[in-house]
């Protein structure tokens, strides 16, 4: 573990230095009770952490409101208070309107108090999740219980990271009912745990050096069995499509309603900005072209794109990187699922165009920075 706590790294351009500064000017504006302050603090640990990137998004609009309202010194102790581990307190503040838990939000709190709220994001999920895995294949167990039910969430370009293997299944971090609330407890699980650990070994200096050391392990923990994989028609090994029966359900239902209202015309794809034309819709494909080609869309390869988002929770607060790549090796899993052919092959690079056309029915919403990112609008 100390290993990959020393290998700790972001991926943006500040370092773990710069946290504790952020972190200092946080403390220093709660303790003045300064909401100026505490919302500049909020904004450049948001910068590090390379997350609420925009002005619309939910994060930077609560801090600011919160600021407005000469709230959010309040609202951020009130946080930490009942993240405490020590404290055990009901929950159900973070109801996403009068306290937020998200991967920008964790990292305000986090910096607020370290000696007693962690970090938890997607990987440290993963972390978790994966050692549960393994005591619990230890101990026979084929059921995941409430107290190891630890979540994560994929990393950007599609990295997988849910250790679910066999019956022993793991959710993800965003979405479901209670979803803030839920992210809240597992934040306090985690830090009960973290703690737990510090105690029984005594090297550990802090919950912080246990929650870097997740946060590396956590990078990928995907479990692939090799008796399910096929291959590619690039020769690379496919797993089979594990999509969620549930997200592929409400995907083909929202595809129902949508399919008849997609319009032939002009389309833009996101990152690129390349023209293309809609020319044809029946009722299971869409025929796009290009100055000199043309592409037949599958009906399916929209219900894969759109379940994909709709499993991993990809909302405003979590966008999906949209990964296009005509190489399936170099293409995120939101471009490779949406690939996939009925003989367990690989089939053209189509997300750049699947997504235009959902945009233009009001399904996603896209930007077209870098990376381009997309998200679900309804």
């Amino acid at each position: 573990m100390s290993d990959a706590a020393r290998s700790y790294a972001w991926s943006s351009n500040e370092n773990e230095q710069d946290f504790l500064a952020l972190a200092a000017a946080l403390q220093h504006a709660l303790d003045c009770g300064d909401d100026k302050l505490a919302l500049d603090a909020c904004l450049a640990i948001f910068r590090w952490g390379g997350v609420a990137r925009t002005p619309k998004d939910t994060s930077r609009r609560w801090v600011t409101e919160q600021a407005s309202n000469g709230m959010l010194c309040s609202s951020i102790r009130s946080a930490v208070d009942l993240l405490d581990p020590a404290q055990g307190q009901a929950l159900s503040a973070f109801d996403g309107k009068r306290l937020l838990m998200n991967s920008a939000m964790t990292k305000v709190y986090a910096a607020a108090a370290p000696s007693k709220v962690i970090i938890y994001d997607g990987r440290v999920g993963a972390a978790l999740a994966l050692l549960a895995r393994y005591w619990l294949e230890k101990q026979g167990s084929t059921s995941v219980p409430v107290s190891l039910a630890f979540r994560s969430a994929n990393g950007q370009g599609g990295l997988m990271r849910n250790p679910s293997k066999g019956s022993l299944k793991f959710s993800s971090l965003y979405g479901g009912k209670n979803g803030a609330k839920r992210w809240a407890e597992l934040s306090r699980l985690a830090a009960a745990t973290f703690l737990k650990m510090q105690t029984l070994n005594k090297s550990i200096p802090d919950i912080g050096e246990v929650e870097k050391a997740m946060f590396m392990i956590g990078y990928r923990t995907e479990y692939s069995p090799p008796n399910t994989e096929k291959t590619s028609q690039q020769g690379r090994p496919m797993p089979e499509n594990s999509q969620c029966p549930e997200a592929r359900a409400q995907a083909q239902k929202i595809l129902q309603e949508v399919w008849p209202k997609i319009a032939q015309g002009e389309y833009r794809t996101p990152a690129q900005k390349r023209q293309f034309k809609l020319v044809t819709r029946d009722a299971n494909s869409v025929e796009a072209n290009f100055e000199k080609s043309s592409l037949t869309i599958r009906r399916d390869s929209f219900v894969a794109a759109l379940a994909y988002l709709l499993e991993h929770g990809h909302g405003p607060g979590n966008r999906c990187v949209i990964g296009a790549n005509n190489v399936p090796a170099k293409a995120s899993e939101l471009c490779r699922q949406s690939r996939q052919t009925a003989q367990g092959t690989y089939g053209p690079c189509n997300i750049r165009y699947i997504l235009p056309v959902l945009q233009g029915v009001g399904v996603v919403e896209t930007y077209e920075g870098r990376p381009a990112t997309v998200w679900l609008a309804r």
